[in-house]
This record gives structure tokens, C-alpha cells and sequence, in this order.
């Protein structure tokens, strides 16, 4: 009987997450937000890691919608923390790049450069190239808004060749930003000889 019920409360607890999904998808995030919360609570006893990291990630996202950056980085890091110990690498590269774009959102781009090699060190032991291409990009884009056009410069041609070998279709967007980042540090160049 007890397991019957048990049974029937998680099942109650998938449909309540599925309809969160929906009402997330036509733009309902308040009600989306109850349905994770609540099928989280459920998840939460009955110890089961990978739903409540997939609910903790839907909360972020709504959270991220709101702009209440706090609860949504937090409900990346119990993510991120879930799929660490069920070394689930699909899910858990998806929160770290959640949490690194959250990160550069809020400008603190030093902490979302340490998320984004994180995440190209795991793509790269997870042998999956279309996220390490994704975490290369990522990189270079924050060294960017780091001004560091060399290293920016470093991680996109790391990109690019990724992207070619895996044809990924932004690799042509890239190769713009790699020639944006050249001229830029071209540019740069002489005002930097003229200091020194």
C-alpha cells in the first residue's frame, strides 16, 4: 500500500513538472514556479537527485526571468552540485553554462570565466565537442568583456577548430569574431607601444 503511494506521489510529481515545462513555454512563469517548487518538495523526499536537479534548473530559469539573481545562481549551484555526484555530464554541462551566462548577466565575468572552464574541462573528459565548442565560445567572449583580446583571440581559434571538424553551424559567426577581436588588438597595438 505504501508503496503504491509512494508510487503514485511521484508520478503525481512528474505531471506537476511536465505542466511547469508548459506553463514555462507560454510565458505562465508564476504558475510554472509552483509546479517546481512543489514537485520539488516531492522529488526532495523521495530522494530522487535527477529530478530535483532538472526542477532546480527550471526555478533558475524562471528566477533568471524575474532578475532575482541570488535564487537563481543558487538554484543552478544545487544543480550543478546534484549532477556532480550522479556524474550526469549532459545535465550537468547545461547548468554550468546557465549559471556562467547568469554570471555574465550580473557582469561578475571573473566568476563566470572559472564556471566556463569548468565546463570546457568536463566537455573535454566528457568527449563531447559540441559543448566544448559552446564552452570555448563562451570563453572567448567573456575575455572579451574582459578586454583581453589575445586570450579571447586564443579560445575562439580553439572554437573554430571544433567547430569545423564537428560542422557546427556557428563556426562562420565566430570566425566574425575572431576577425573583430584581430582588428581590435591591431588597433590597440601602437596606443600600447606609445605607453612604454
Amino acid at each position: 500500500m505504501s508503496s503504491s503511494k509512494a508510487g503514485l506521489e511521484e508520478s503525481a510529481a512528474r505531471i506537476l513538472f511536465l505542466s511547469g515545462v508548459k506553463l514555462l513555454a507560454q510565458g505562465e512563469f508564476e504558475r510554472a514556479l509552483r509546479r517546481f517548487e512543489k514537485a520539488s518538495e516531492i522529488f526532495t523526499e523521495k530522494g530522487l537527485k535527477s529530478e530535483m536537479s532538472m526542477c532546480y534548473r527550471q526555478m533558475g530559469i524562471v528566477y533568471t526571468f524575474y532578475e532575482e539573481w541570488e535564487k537563481a545562481e543558487q538554484c543552478y549551484k544545487n544543480a550543478i552540485d546534484l549532477d556532480k555526484k550522479l556524474r550526469d555530464w549532459p545535465n550537468l554541462l547545461e547548468n554550468l553554462f546557465l549559471l556562467s551566462n547568469l554570471l555574465m548577466d550580473k557582469n561578475e565575468l571573473n566568476k563566470a570565466l572559472e564556471i566556463a572552464k569548468e565546463a570546457e574541462k568536463i566537455s573535454r573528459k566528457a568527449k563531447d565537442e559540441t559543448k566544448q565548442f559552446q564552452a570555448c565560445k563562451q570563453m572567448g567572449q567573456i575575455y572579451e568583456r574582459l578586454w583581453n583580446p589575445k586570450k579571447a583571440l586564443e579560445c575562439f581559434k580553439r572554437a573554430v577548430k571544433i567547430g569545423d571538424k564537428i560542422g557546427h553551424p556557428e563556426t562562420a559567426l565566430i570566425t566574425k569574431e575572431i576577425e573583430w577581436v584581430l582588428e581590435k588588438e591591431i588597433d590597440e597595438e601602437p596606443k600600447g607601444k606609445k605607453q612604454k
